[in-house]
């Protein structure tokens, strides 16, 4: 709407579909199989936290209970690397350096966080053990890599975990 001019999308598209060749040539791209990623994966052990008869996990505990704080780091590295995208399509090795380090240190930020969200769960789950919940450990092996043996409880433990004010007290006290 803001472009002066005559709007001839319509006129375009009309065109393009009343095309018999380019109809023909379409419909051959879309009968053509699309690859599929095949990812493949070992099964890995349960990170006992309270025990290890079953588990929950990792990826969708810190997503429901720290997602705006995911989300900030995130962010923050967005903040630190978009600004040196075209030099470093350009090949500039300083703004890769540059790159490589913010990422870098992205990645040590979200392992520290790794651990106080681990260390908070044991203690919440601990909690919960005390008033008859299952001994529980942590799946670090994302399901679409075969995830972890045993029992997957994160969908009846989360709104625990969620409804737990110690644990929500801690991890919104960090920075």
């Amino acid at each position: 709407p803001h472009c002066p001019g005559d709007d001839i999308n319509a006129l375009l598209a009309a065109s393009l579909d009343a095309d018999p060749v380019l109809a023909t040539a379409i419909d051959q791209l879309n009968a053509l199989p699309w690859p599929a990623p095949a990812l493949s994966g070992v099964s890995q052990p349960v990170l006992a936290l309270t025990g290890d008869a079953g588990f929950v996990q990792l990826a969708p505990v810190a997503r429901a209970l720290w997602a705006s704080h995911l989300e900030d780091r995130s962010d923050d590295l967005d903040r630190k690397v978009a600004p040196l995208d075209d030099a470093v399509a350009a090949g500039d090795a300083d703004a890769l350096k540059q790159a490589q380090v913010a990422r870098q240190a992205y990645e040590d930020a979200l392992a520290a966080d790794g651990q106080v969200l681990i260390a908070q769960l044991q203690a919440s789950l601990a909690r919960a053990a005390k008033k008859g919940g299952a001994d529980i450990g942590l799946c670090l092996n994302p399901q679409a890599l075969m995830g972890c043996p045993g029992s997957d409880h994160t969908a009846e433990l989360l709104p625990l975990l969620q409804a737990d004010r110690k644990l929500n007290r801690a991890l919104s006290a960090l920075p």
